[in-house]
């Protein structure tokens, strides 16, 4: 067997808890640490074998075994996604526009009153730099003594503003820590950035199936918008394993609704643990992960509590517990960051087997 070293981010208790319960890997930490890939090469005896199977036959995709870093990603109860560097809008001013969006009670009484003023309005009501994208909108035809009538009272800024400017074929954007009112044309051409943690559920699968979500996301938020079908969107994972992130290229307007379509997923998935408050949040959850290695089997039904709550601090559960039965093992826990980082723990030290995911398959000899 052949091992390929490819260089990620580590966390240090699984290099730590590997190198005992896995004696026949012989693994070298760097300072940024390493994940272990096999890669199944054929042995000296039988790889002229091979080669005449290969000859005759169709190749099979490799399995590969891959141990993946463990990561923090997605182990809260409340999701967010995060700017990237190259798009955020940092800054005091931003982060108090964005909480103004989400504060709900916002209430609209406008009758012909012209579309200046109207921003003023809103400017002076919820103190927060409110301007106009006076090129667009002359680009566009949009006159700024268009009369505005709307009567909301209620909801969120952000659902009161979407709803006045759709009247009018404008959107708004944060940018340059001010909330810009633009057309829907000129926020297309310049999208925005945003690093989405994958949905609990999901993430703490060994095995996430990341493309099921990407069709999901671009099938059902705004599914005209994506470039899979010529549109300005897009959506990419990095990552593998359990600690993917998908990059989605789209409108502030998009985000909003992808944001909230994670945010669904990942509150459904937490819903078997129930709230902090709730009668069920002190029923214990299990898990059961098949190991057929006993010493690794043995090491982690006697270790993994204390590093997970170690790791964890007050997010941990001293209540947990871990143990061996048959060739399973058992965690019982009523923490879903507890569950979220044993799983990842026992697939960064068992390994988690892929079909070729890094391109290895031998090619057919002719």
């Amino acid at each position: 067997m052949s091992r390929r070293i490819v260089t990620r981010p580590v966390f240090l208790v699984t290099a730590w808890l590997l190198a005992f319960t896995t004696p026949w890997a012989c693994v070298t930490v760097h300072a940024e640490g390493q994940q272990v890939v096999n890669a199944g090469a054929a042995t000296p005896d039988t790889a002229s074998q091979s080669q005449s199977a290969t000859a005759s036959s169709p190749v099979q995709p490799a399995e590969i075994t891959t141990y993946p870093q463990v990561s923090m990603t997605a182990f809260t109860r409340v999701y967010r996604s995060r700017s990237s560097p190259a798009s955020a809008s940092a800054g005091d001013a931003a982060a108090a526009i964005e909480a103004a969006l989400d504060k709900p009670g916002s209430r609209f009484e406008f009758n012909e009153v012209p579309l200046r003023d109207v921003i003023a309005k809103l400017r002076e009501a919820h103190s927060i730099p409110v301007e106009l994208d006076q090129k667009a909108l002359e680009d566009a035809g949009v006159d700024l003594d268009t009369p505005i009538t709307q009567h909301i009272s209620g909801i969120s800024l952000r659902s009161a503003l979407r709803l006045l400017l759709d009247t009018i074929d404008l959107t708004y954007r944060v940018e340059n820590e001010v909330l810009q009112i633009t057309t829907k044309e000129v926020e297309s051409m310049n999208p925005t950035v945003r690093l989405y943690p994958l949905p609990w559920g999901i993430a703490a699968q060994a095995r996430p199936d990341v493309q099921a979500l990407i069709d999901l996301i671009t099938s059902t938020v705004r599914p005209e918008t994506w470039d899979s079908v010529g549109g300005y969107g897009s959506v990419r994972p990095i990552g593998e394993s359990g600690e993917t992130t998908l990059v989605v290229s789209q409108t502030q307007e998009c985000h909003w609704e992808v944001e909230g379509l994670f945010r669904g997923l990942h509150q459904q998935a937490l819903a078997e643990f129930g709230d902090s408050s709730s009668p069920r949040a002190a029923t214990p959850v299990f898990r059961a992960y098949h190991i057929a290695d006993v010493s690794t089997l043995k090491a982690l039904s006697e270790k993994l509590v204390k590093l997970c709550n170690e790791s964890l601090g007050e997010a941990g559960d001293p209540a947990a517990t871990v143990g061996a039965i048959g060739q399973s093992l058992v965690v019982q826990s009523v923490s879903p960051e507890f569950h979220a980082l044993a799983g990842r723990m026992v697939a960064a030290i068992t390994g988690v087997t892929t079909r070729d995911p890094l391109g290895t398959t031998p090619q057919p000899v002719p």
